[in-house]
């Protein structure tokens, strides 16, 4: 594999990686672990913030709303051919972790 052979070869990619597990870790070791929470909320695990339902909405329907587009794409382009396969395409602009419509965090109590 050659993800397999980048991290063997490149030590720094995997102290970095090492790091990154370490800080899991912490944050599950501090939190608890998000697989065994009952609640709805979507907790940022660095910042441990509850993320806002614009966010959570755009996370449980993103795989729905692409899959539509491919469809559309498909049908558009390679079966009816009402548009030209270079056009260009429409930019979906969803609220996300790093790009919120307006303010997607509140601190978490407790």
């Amino acid at each position: 594999m050659k993800a397999k052979t980048i991290l063997k070869n490149k030590p720094a990619i995997q102290c970095a990686f090492a790091k990154d597990v370490v800080n899991l870790a912490s944050s599950f070791e501090e939190l608890g672990s998000p697989f065994k929470e009952v609640g709805e909320d979507l907790i940022a695990l660095h910042t441990k913030d509850v993320i806002n339902e614009e966010v959570v909405q755009t996370v449980r329907t993103v795989r729905q709303l692409g899959e539509q587009q491919f469809k559309a794409f498909l049908k558009e382009r390679l079966e009816d051919k009402t548009k030209l396969l270079t056009d260009a395409l429409k930019k979906n602009n969803l609220p996300t972790f790093l790009r919120p419509r307006k303010e997607t965090c509140v601190q978490r109590q407790g």
